[in-house]
């Protein structure tokens, strides 16, 4: 596999149902057969995770609520910011 290809599923991450890339990523891994596979993941959200899967380390859990900064963006905005946050209800009812 190379780097570009586990690019590109690391960045579909976010954009398939959650859970499911994940869980294809490490069973396509697996047949790697390595010493250890273990998923860390910044931002835990358990609410609407079609499988069930859960990172080995999570930094924060957090409800349903939608997040921007550190790669993760709102309509190809705010992905650059220094840090994680979350957006004022206004933002998301602008065309």
């Amino acid at each position: 596999m190379t780097e570009e290809v586990i690019q590109r599923r690391v960045e579909s991450l976010g954009k398939q149902r959650q859970g499911r890339t994940l869980n294809h990523l490490m069973r396509l891994l697996s047949t790697r057969n390595p010493a250890g596979l273990k998923v860390c993941a910044l931002i835990d959200k358990r609410e609407g995770r079609d499988e069930a899967f859960r990172p080995d380390y999570v930094g924060f859990n957090l409800p349903g609520v939608f997040v921007v900064g550190y790669g993760l963006d709102y309509r190809q905005l705010y992905r650059n910011l220094p840090y994680v946050g979350t957006l004022k209800p206004e933002i998301f009812s602008r065309p």
